[in-house]
């Protein structure tokens, strides 16, 4: 008998996205005015560039929700990205990489959000869990993308497939090798 082989999709956090998305900025554009949004876990050139191609190489099966794109607003203004060429600079980035990357963004209605976890982790958290739970079937296996230890618990709880960024990394970098 043989096992199902089930396509796996990867719900992204807040975190990682940021993370990716700074660097690409710093790098294009080799500007430091997002400097001070701290860096977890894209720590080196190399688990950068490891997500790049990990993100490459999982075209079409890249998700967040769109809170999480709103996150990302609150980030960049915070760093103080208030003028207008610097959130443009931004922005287009933003979409020109998630045009590329094929991502997918879904939205999970805040009235279909279990309460509880509604309560614990926000709209925006509990949004990314919601919507990995709602896209599995036999043959897809959605994963949470985190470097958030209370949405990495949460998943867990609620047996939802979670994976570390650093250890998703790690571990894709290794295989290409």
């Amino acid at each position: 008998m043989t096992g199902i082989v089930r396509t796996e999709y990867f719900v992204l956090d807040t975190g990682p996205l940021l993370e990716y998305f700074v660097w690409q900025c710093d790098k294009q554009y080799n500007s430091t005015w997002l400097s001070t949004i701290q860096t977890m876990a894209l720590k080196d050139e190399i688990s950068k560039k490891g997500f790049h191609t990990f993100l490459d190489q999982h075209k079409g099966r890249l998700i967040t929700s769109s809170g999480v794109i709103a996150e990302l607003q609150g980030h960049v203004l915070r760093a103080g990205g208030n003028t207008m060429e610097l959130q443009r600079r931004f922005w287009i980035l933003v979409q020109t990489q998630m045009y590329q990357l094929e991502f997918l963004e879904n939205t999970h209605r805040i009235v279909d959000m279990t309460t509880d976890m509604l309560i614990k982790l926000g709209p925006v958290d509990t949004s990314i869990i919601e919507i990995a739970k709602s896209n599995m079937s036999s043959y897809k296996r959605f994963i949470v993308l985190t470097s958030d230890s209370g949405v990495f618990k949460r998943c867990t709880e609620e047996e939802v497939p979670v994976q570390w960024i650093t250890d998703t990394i790690e571990q894709f970098i290794e295989e290409s090798l």
